[in-house]
């Protein structure tokens, strides 16, 4: 080898070290932060030595994607889960004292109480109270769901507005990186860009990424609906009125509602759980709250047979006796102003029916026990509440309390299990593409090592020179 060539392959080589050198600082700069993915460097060789030296990035494409599944389904979980507890913790367990069953079996004992002694008006007041205090915890209940639902809209919305927020950002570094004229750190950066962005946008709605033809990136729902294509991303929009999500494709706009058959929307993500509770859970619990309502009045008012047609009962709808379908009942309950003591306060009507024209025998208490009765007949329940559809009114309220906190616990036990596996995957993710402090560290004594080679050889090569320079 001349001279020359021995001086251009030293060169050759600096020029590596520095690259491998820079690649190194930058994967310790960054072990921290997420998205990031190892630098590594790539030498061409020829004759004269190493000609290139190139950074690229470690991922591993399949480990992301499985990731990316199962953060989703964390996502909708956890979601899920989130909003369900601020409903279970205002409803209470089931053998709360303050809880729904307690409050029920409260009233029964109150009335039982005045069965002995209906001429006792300090017993009848006694079930006025016992009956106001029973409907102002429906209508808490009722309350709770109403805000379970708010709660869901407002982050369906701060979702969307991040949805979209994220999708623009793809078509934005996608035109980025179309345009050719960046360096490689400029697009291992971006690259580590888009993975947090697809990071975000998997556990927020199942969005998904993939190469396209061009080389960007395209992001689409897991059923389909391509969201971001080249430098155009499609915005999505939240009709809460609805209860819609829709996403403009082109011309037509396409429903990407999640939990909704035939929608095209994201099975999984926060946005999945967040419209599983403003759908399905907090309906479904709101029909159940309704039908034990519903069951309370007319129980009462079956058991009165004083009353005329359409005459309320001890409790109502707002003041009057409520009539089928029974939508948003339970918030509206009440006892009946005759029998409380801003009202005429004619707490005999307990004893002597709420169609009675007339105070009765003091203590008759054939009315009451009717009532007490009635509180524990099995009563038909309908088949769309999802809770048995035959049950004392006691039973139906607390197979009520054990579903909704069990639709909360099965929702955690969930997230717990996919926790632990996403846990796992992302061990393995970032073992494949995270940064080893040590392997760098080690990488650093080589670079001297690499580097006190490269700079002897110039050294020498120079004083070589220098040596034929004076002979000559």
């Amino acid at each position: 080898m001349t001279l020359a060539a021995a001086y251009a392959s030293s060169i050759g080589g600096l020029a590596a070290v520095a690259t491998w050198a820079d690649a190194t600082a930058t994967n310790i700069a960054n072990v921290d932060r997420p998205g990031y993915a190892r630098r590594s460097v790539t030498n061409t060789t020829g004759l004269g030595g190493v000609t290139e030296a190139v950074i690229s990035t470690e991922r591993d494409a399949t480990v992301e994607r499985i990731h990316r599944l199962e953060i989703g389904r964390l996502g909708r979980q956890q979601a899920v889960a989130e909003l369900l507890s601020l409903h279970t913790a205002r409803l209470g367990q089931p053998g709360d004292a303050s809880g729904l069953t307690a409050r029920l079996s409260a009233l029964e004992t109150s009335m039982i109480q005045m069965s002995t002694a209906p001429e006792d008006a300090a017993s009848r007041s006694a079930v006025v109270d016992a009956a106001v205090t029973l409907a102002e915890t429906v209508n808490a209940i009722a309350g709770s769901l109403d805000e379970v639902e708010a709660v869901a809209i407002n982050r369906i919305d701060q979702s969307v507005v991040q949805m979209n927020r994220d999708l623009q950002r793809i078509a934005q570094i996608n035109a980025h990186l179309s345009r050719g004229t960046l360096d490689a750190p400029q697009r291992a950066s971006f690259e580590d860009e888009l993975a947090g962005v697809a990071d975000r946008l998997a556990r927020l709605g199942d969005i998904r990424t993939t190469r396209g033809a061009g080389g960007g990136t395209v992001a689409f729902t897991s059923t389909g609906t391509v969201l971001v294509s080249g430098s155009r991303a499609e915005e999505v929009a939240f009709d809460a009125t609805a209860g819609t999500l829709t996403a403009v494709v082109g011309m037509t706009e396409v429903d990407v509602t999640p939990t909704v058959a035939g929608a095209r929307g994201p099975a999984q993500g926060r946005l999945s759980g967040e419209f599983a509770v403003l759908l399905d859970d907090v309906p479904r619990m709101r029909s159940q709250i309704d039908a034990f309502a519903a069951g309370l009045v007319h129980a009462f008012e079956g058991a009165d047979t004083t009353r005329a047609a359409g005459q309320p009962g001890l409790f109502t709808d707002s003041g009057a006796s409520p009539t089928a379908p029974y939508d948003g009942l339970a918030s509206r309950l009440s006892v009946n102003d005759v029998v409380q003591p801003d009202g005429s306060g004619q707490t005999w009507r307990l004893r002597d029916g709420f169609g009675a024209s007339a105070e009765g025998p003091a203590g008759d208490p054939t009315l009451v026990l009717a009532y007490v009765d009635a509180l524990t007949d099995r009563r038909a329940f309908s088949t769309a509440e999802g809770l048995p559809t035959a049950a004392t009114l006691g039973g139906h309220a607390a197979a009520l309390v054990t579903a909704h906190h069990a639709a909360r616990v099965t929702a955690e036990d969930r997230s717990e299990s996919i926790a632990a596996g996403a846990t796992a995957i992302g061990t393995a993710r970032r073992s494949a593409t995270g940064v080893d402090v040590d392997a760098e560290l080690h990488a650093l004594s080589r670079l001297q090592q690499s580097y006190r080679a490269n700079s002897e050889a110039i050294r020498a090569i120079s004083d070589m020179l220098d040596t034929l320079l004076a002979a000559v």
